[in-house]
């Protein structure tokens, strides 16, 4: 049996708290509270006034290699205290990181779909670096004249998802003199992703050439 077991078993039996026995061998609660969960042991002086107040011999409470068992708890609580600190540590880095990104970029997300905002739930092209949202205009997808109204690439961060719509040239698109769309390249681990956007003014009869256009044309030329 401990140290421990023994100094609470006595006590028990006696019919006495913690506090009555703190005073009894005038020291504090906080000590005897120690002794008893195993996370201290008495001095010298203090073993004998215990051994006096409970009429045992010196040797009672001798066990096995009672210190080693101490020292050895308190460094299990130690390390157990320096895992909770890094996690802690951890934890308010990730959350500072999501404040700064937030402020740094316009339109920041833990998705993709948040980052893409008022676009998420329009159709959205998969590539090696960018995740490009956008809705046609003058037809549905598949209708064989797709062509773009409005796009927005989110490009994956070392935390969370970004909105980088100045990751693009582009250039007017002219037919028979007149413009009637603007082609943007977007430079990706792919190559070049291209981009037919009309202008709104285009209806109908939709122009020759944006008939059977893909929408996004990866592998590109500028």
């Amino acid at each position: 049996m401990e140290f421990k077991d023994k100094l609470k078993k006595l006590r028990k039996e006696k019919g006495i708290s913690q506090q009555q026995l703190s005073e009894s061998i005038f020291i504090s609660r906080s000590a005897v509270a120690k002794w008893e969960s195993g996370l201290g042991f008495p001095s010298a002086d203090s073993l004998e006034m215990l051994s006096k107040y409970f009429e045992v011999p010196k040797d009672f409470w001798t066990t096995e290699e009672p210190e080693t068992v101490i020292i050895a708890k308190n460094k299990k609580i130690s390390r157990l205290s320096t895992i909770l600190k890094i996690c802690i540590i951890v934890v308010l880095l990730a959350v500072s990181s999501l404040f700064i990104m937030d402020i740094f970029y316009d339109d920041f997300g833990l998705t993709s779909k948040s980052a893409a905002g008022s676009f998420a739930d329009n159709p959205c092209i998969h590539t090696a670096d960018y995740d490009i949202y956008y809705y046609t205009f003058g037809g549905e997808v598949g209708s064989g004249y797709e062509y773009i109204a409005g796009f927005r690439p989110v490009k994956q961060l070392l935390i969370g998802y970004a909105t980088f719509e100045r990751d693009y040239e582009y250039d007017a698109l002219y037919v028979d003199n007149e413009q009637v769309g603007i082609i943007y390249s977007i430079k990706g681990k792919d190559g070049y992703y291209n981009i037919i956007r009309a202008l709104n003014k285009i209806m109908t009869p939709v122009p020759s050439y944006f008939q059977n256009l893909d929408v996004v044309n990866v592998n590109g030329q500028t």
